[in-house]
């Protein structure tokens, strides 16, 4: 048996769960939502010279309010999709 430790609840997708990343103020880039969690989420996009590691952008997932966000990570799955992690930058709470 596993103990649940998570702290938050996470937001349930749904079928059609649109995200945008808006990047240095340019027109949002749109793309699916494939997970969320209180910390971070990941979505599949079209491939796009912006996305860069490290990169802050503002992240909008569903009818969830626009979050500051880092990117962690992309990875080309096709010559047209890519799958990129993104980390909310809330402020961390001490222990």
């Amino acid at each position: 048996m596993s103990i649940n430790q998570r702290k938050h609840i996470r937001f349930h997708l749904e079928e059609d769960s649109y995200m945008s990343v808006t990047i240095d103020d340019l027109k949002p880039l749109l793309g699916l939502c494939i997970s969320e969690s209180h910390g971070g989420c990941s979505g599949v996009f079209y491939p796009n010279e912006r996305f860069k590691a490290g990169a802050i952008v503002i992240v909008k997932v569903g009818r969830l309010e626009p979050e500051e966000a880092e990117i962690r990570y992309f990875h080309e799955l096709a010559d047209d999709v890519v799958k990129m992690g993104f980390e909310f930058r809330r402020a961390k709470v001490p222990k």
